[in-house]
């Protein structure tokens, strides 16, 4: 038959879509036995459908709709009055999957537990949420504990720095056997007296270990595992360097790498990096385009081309929605090398002093073409809305030099 699992079934049709098969059916039996007294039965006072979900086919969600009868008891000192009837093969009491369903969704659920489980079996066809394949995990019975010649010991953090337990494996058939409360000795003497057939404990190199291997295993070989191993080694050689640290600067100072390295440097003189090139010493991408536009905005400002027309030629890389006023103040603090820019720290020039600083970008403020603000004394009376416009480095210079002349505005 193509699908055996339907052997105790009749499908009455099929319906069929891009995405899902329904198969409605009805079982072939004309009666059923009674779960509780074993008795048959054949009078039905009901009925329901049930819905099964099956194994894909052709890649395609599969539904079963069985059309399942209640029947009466005909014993009256049953306890149970009516049962619904079991399709064998196909359905148990209780269940919404096929047992064909549910022999493969545990392989899939062993193999990649629950949220990458529950996304391969939606391509499958065969749709399961996470915690139904975590359910179906836990269900899965534990293979017999075999015999354990060589086994492994460590401590793991259930929290760590205050909660501690002690894994024991199975190194042959690379398998966890027991987990052991805390770190002591004594959890491990007792099981290892139940266990006499250990010849070999893998283990680390703490003390707790070993005593409760010699209490609970004395025939057993007691060997250090190879990562512990290979840590102990780094450890000592990292303290041994550390303590002939002087010795051995001097040794690389009047040896021949010191004099390989000093014929390196003439013939390879050191280029400190000054922030221009990636990490391959390739050009930056952003600092051509910024040296191109600042080259472009003083070519433009050297034709006597005024700020806003360099603005709206620039693009909206220099245009802004912000006032005539801001797109001077920026160029004045691109001018004068103050203003933020994507290249970092390491690309701005760096003036003299602060006080240096101030002074220069005070005069370009003045420079700044804010007919609007202007006093008496030709500094610019700037309101809130205005200097809000300006860059902070601005506002700085602007309040400082306001600051110490005692002319400090609200």
């Amino acid at each position: 038959m193509f699908l055996p699992h339907l052997a105790g079934v009749v499908v009455e049709f099929v319906q069929q879509s891009t995405a899902q098969i329904v198969l409605h059916a009805h079982a072939q039996e004309a009666g059923a036995i009674c779960p509780d007294c074993s008795r048959p039965s054949g009078r039905v006072p009901g009925r329901y459908v049930r819905r099964l979900a099956d194994a894909a086919i052709g890649g395609r969600t599969v539904v079963v709709e069985l059309l399942v009868r209640r029947f009466r008891c005909l014993n009256g000192s049953c306890p149970a009055v009516t049962f619904a009837e079991q399709v064998e093969g196909l359905t148990k009491p209780h269940t919404r999957k096929t047992p064909l369903l549910r022999s493969v969704l545990p392989s899939i659920a062993c193999t990649l537990a629950g949220r990458p489980g529950a996304r391969l079996a939606a391509m499958l066809g065969m749709r399961a949420a996470k915690d139904t394949l975590l359910r179906l995990l836990r269900a899965v019975p534990e293979p017999p504990q075999a015999h354990v010649r060589v086994l492994g010991v460590d401590d793991f953090a259930l929290r760590k720095g205050d909660t501690y337990a002690t894994v024991l494996v199975d190194l042959e058939a690379r398998r966890p056997v027991d987990v052991l409360p805390g770190r002591e000795a004594e959890p491990l003497a007792a099981w290892l007296a139940g266990h006499p057939e250990v010849e070999v404990i893998c283990r680390d190199r703490a003390g707790a270990y070993a005593e409760g291997a010699r209490n609970g295993a004395p025939q057993a070989v007691q060997v250090a595992d190879g990562w512990h191993l290979w840590r102990n080694v780094a450890e000592a050689v990292e303290k041994t360097v550390g303590s002939h640290h002087g010795c051995i600067r001097s040794a690389f100072a009047a040896g021949p790498a010191a004099e390989l390295g000093a014929a390196r440097a003439a013939t390879q003189p050191f280029d400190p990096p000054d922030g221009m090139r990636d990490c391959l010493g390739l050009p930056r991408r952003v600092v051509a385009r910024t040296k191109e536009r600042y080259a472009a905005v003083q070519e433009r400002l050297a034709e006597g081309k005024s700020l806003a027309t360099i603005g709206i030629l620039a693009g909206p890389s220099l245009r802004s929605r912000r006032s005539r006023q801001t797109s001077a103040s920026v160029v004045a603090g691109v001018r004068c090398g103050v203003v933020r820019g994507r290249l970092g720290r390491s690309c701005r020039p760096a003036s003299p002093s602060a006080r240096q600083r101030r002074t220069h970008l005070w005069a370009v403020v003045r420079e700044i073409p804010i007919s609007a603000a202007m006093c008496a004394t030709g500094r610019p009376a700037l309101t809130r809305s205005t200097r809000s416009r300006l860059p902070c480095t601005v506002r700085r210079a602007l309040r400082w030099d306001m600051k110490t002349s005692g002319a400090v505005q609200s």
